[in-house]
């Protein structure tokens, strides 16, 4: 599948997909829930699955948000990036 182009001419990947993860975490205040959710257009090397794909973007979340470690996936979503 050929990447998309958007309306400002800028290259797309071939998917989108959305993940919205939440964990509780503990604060200084007391426990709390961090929820992060992360959407991006994407295009996965030759041979990758849905799971590789879902785990990718599960762990650039938890790369740049480290509290959401262990943490429910509560929404995601996979589509091919064109209507």
């Amino acid at each position: 599948m050929a990447q998309n182009t958007s309306s400002t001419g800028r290259p797309q990947g071939t998917h989108f997909y959305v993940m919205t993860i939440q964990n509780q975490v503990r604060t200084p205040a007391g426990n709390g829930i961090a929820v992060h959710t992360q959407s991006q257009d994407f295009t996965p090397d030759p041979g990758w699955t849905r799971a590789d794909i879902y785990n990718a973007a599960y762990n650039a979340i938890v790369r740049v948000n480290p509290q959401l470690s262990g943490g429910n996936v509560i929404v995601w979503s996979l589509e091919p990036n064109q209507l």
